[in-house]
């Protein structure tokens, strides 16, 4: 895993160095440029609005065949949204599978997951395009929020065009883009009874980088306990830690690099009990664990002006480390994480009607720290989406996805067609 880990970081920093660096985000449907502190009103989301995931091609909101939602750097500023994780979570048809932390927080392999539409587990996560699912986690944690220059959310299956992770629909985060002739920066505090936050950001026409560091504080009675509820142990959260970097590149006008690291630390425990008539008493189990997160996603963006071409490279890593205080062991779920994913994808525009295909691969390893066992999943897809202008306010959209999978337990082969 570290061999990998060391290779990703070789590639991002022999980009770096070998191509001249220039401004990088995603772009905006029109290719104009737009920053944080650029004068557009708050409401700056219109019907009109371009939207790139739906149907992995530019189409407005109104000809877009899907329920989609929009949140703007705007929006996440008025709102105060902490973390990404927490504004997806407060619109209508999204919801979360968290266990109990704030926005979201990841305990080892227990992972606050999106859930759209009721599909627990069936929402696929990209950055800037780029697969960030590991393990079907569909997990936010180390996107910073202060990066983030939109985020579309599409409810609804999206499996033939995204794969079986897009069950119950597709949420990609598209980041921010510096602007030509704007160097600076900006800080800012957030505070509260539970949670406090710094963030610094610098950017300039070549260059974004974004550095936080957030505290949650003591969390008694962190889930619902009590002898009509559905829990009878009184868990707790302690004081927890997050480090994030988030870094943005632009190679050339069609070439972009994204970063983002985390560390993480975490405790939890509780007190289980028994129901005695209306009431309840402690028993001898107690929890007491402490959790340790590391990781790191590095993305490569290629998106052709001209061509039609559309490229995403990208490598996610985690390394998970829990103890247990009370039998004073390590955590059965500990180990390390990581896949890596291409997805090449070619448009044809034919007057009114629109052909899309493309190819996906996709390898994922995990390792468990305390057994050794490795295990590894390879997934292979072809793809295409025919969509047909029959009136001046019908489409029929046709498509299909053949996914070839080899897995150490079954290999499968799997047919989604779309309608």
């Amino acid at each position: 895993m570290r061999t990998r880990l060391e290779l990703a970081a070789a590639l991002l920093g022999g980009f770096c160095l070998a191509v001249p660096w220039q401004a990088y985000a995603a772009e905006l449907a029109d290719g104009t440029a737009d920053f944080v502190n650029s004068n557009k009103p708050l409401d700056e989301y219109s019907l009109a609005e371009q939207l790139v995931t739906a149907q992995r091609m530019s189409r407005t909101d109104l000809e877009t065949p899907a329920a989609t939602t929009v949140i703007t750097a705007a929006q996440i500023a008025r709102n105060g949204y902490r973390t990404v994780y927490e504004a997806i979570d407060q619109q209508l048809g999204a919801g979360n599978s968290s266990y109990g932390g704030e926005t979201g927080q990841d305990f080892g392999t227990q992972t606050g997951g999106i859930t759209l539409r009721g599909y627990k587990g069936g929402a696929l996560v990209l950055v800037n395009g780029v697969p960030m699912n590991l393990r079907n986690s569909s997990s936010t944690e180390n996107i910073p929020i202060g990066m983030v220059d939109r985020i579309e959310i599409v409810k609804g299956a999206g499996s033939t065009l995204y794969g079986g992770e897009a069950v119950g629909g597709v949420v990609n985060v598209i980041l921010k883009k510096p602007t030509a002739g704007h160097t600076g920066g900006s800080a800012s505090i957030t505070g509260g009874n539970a949670f406090q936050k710094t963030e610094t950001t610098y950017y300039d026409p070549d260059v974004m980088i974004d550095v936080s560091r957030e505290w949650t504080k003591n969390r008694p009675h962190a889930n619902a306990f009590g002898p009509d509820k559905v829990s009878y142990t009184d868990y707790w959260i302690g004081k927890g830690q997050k480090n994030r970097l988030g870094m943005s590149i632009r190679l050339t006008d069609e070439l972009n690099i994204h970063y983002n690291y985390l560390e993480g630390t975490i405790t939890r425990g509780g007190q289980k009990y028994v129901l005695n008539g209306q009431h309840l008493t402690p028993t001898a189990t107690k929890y007491d664990e402490s959790y340790n997160d590391y990781r790191q996603t590095v993305g490569i963006s290629y998106q052709g002006k001209e061509n039609g071409v559309k490229a995403a490279l990208g490598y996610n890593y985690r390394q998970s480390d829990g103890y247990d205080r009370v039998k004073n062991t390590a955590l059965a779920g500990n180990g390390t994480y990581d896949s890596l994913v291409l997805d090449l994808q070619k448009n044809w525009q034919f007057r009114d009607d629109a052909l899309v295909g493309g190819y996906f691969f996709k390898h994922e390893t995990g390792k468990a720290a305390v057994t050794g066992i490795c295990d590894k999943r390879t997934n292979q897809a072809l793809y295409a989406s025919y969509t047909k202008q029959l009136t001046n306010r019908f489409r029929m959209t046709l498509g299909l996805r053949g996914e070839f999978i080899q897995d150490d337990v079954k290999d499968q082969n799997v047919f989604l067609p779309q309608l």
